[in-house]
C-alpha cells in the first residue's frame, strides 16, 4: 500500500511536469492533478505499474469549477465564458489496498480530453454522462458513436410502434 507523497513521487518520477500538484482534498485526502494531454499515458501507467496496479476506476466525475465570467441575458437566462471543467478520476488497487484521486481542468471553449476507456471499460458510461451533463467531449470513445445509432434506431422504433398502436 502506498502512501498519497509516494504515489505521486512515483509519477512525478516518471511524467515530470505533467504532474502538476498534489494538494490536500477534504473529500478524498489527497488529489493529483495532472495536465490533460498526458491524462492517458498516466493513467495506462496507473493501471499497468505493478507498484500501482489500479485496476478499479470507482468514479469519473464532472465539475463546473464555477470560475468564468457569468452574464445575465435580458430575458433571465445567462451565459458563461471562461472558466474550467474539471474531471476526478477517483481510483482504487484491489490487490494494494490504496487510491488516488486524479484530477484534470479543461478549458470550457474547449474541453476535450482522451478518453480511458479502453483501461477501464466502464469509463464509457460515465463519460457518456459527463458528456450528457457537461459538454466534455471524450476523443476517440468508441461507443459513442454505437450508442447514438442506438438511441436513434430506439427512437425510430418507438415511433413506428405509436403508429401501430393507433
Amino acid at each position: 500500500m502506498k502512501t498519497p507523497q509516494e504515489i505521486f513521487e512515483l509519477l512525478k518520477a516518471k511524467f515530470g511536469d505533467a504532474v502538476i500538484a498534489q494538494k490536500d482534498n477534504p473529500l478524498f485526502d489527497f488529489e493529483i492533478e495532472i495536465n490533460p494531454v498526458n491524462i492517458l499515458e498516466v493513467c495506462e501507467h496507473l493501471y499497468s505499474d505493478a507498484e500501482l496496479a489500479f485496476d478499479s476506476l470507482v468514479l469519473l466525475s464532472a465539475v463546473d469549477d464555477a470560475n468564468g465570467t457569468k452574464t445575465t441575458n435580458a430575458d433571465g437566462t445567462f451565459d458563461i465564458a471562461g472558466g474550467t471543467l474539471s474531471l476526478f478520476y477517483h481510483l482504487e488497487s484491489t490487490s494494494l489496498r490504496h487510491k488516488a484521486l486524479i484530477k484534470v481542468s479543461l478549458p470550457r471553449e474547449k474541453a476535450e480530453i482522451e478518453t480511458v476507456a479502453f483501461i477501464w471499460n466502464h469509463a464509457n458510461w460515465e463519460e457518456r454522462e459527463a458528456y450528457d451533463m457537461m459538454g466534455i467531449i471524450f476523443l476517440n470513445q468508441m461507443f459513442s458513436k454505437l450508442w447514438e445509432l442506438s438511441f436513434l434506431n430506439h427512437l425510430k422504433f418507438s415511433s413506428l410502434k405509436q403508429c401501430l398502436i393507433r
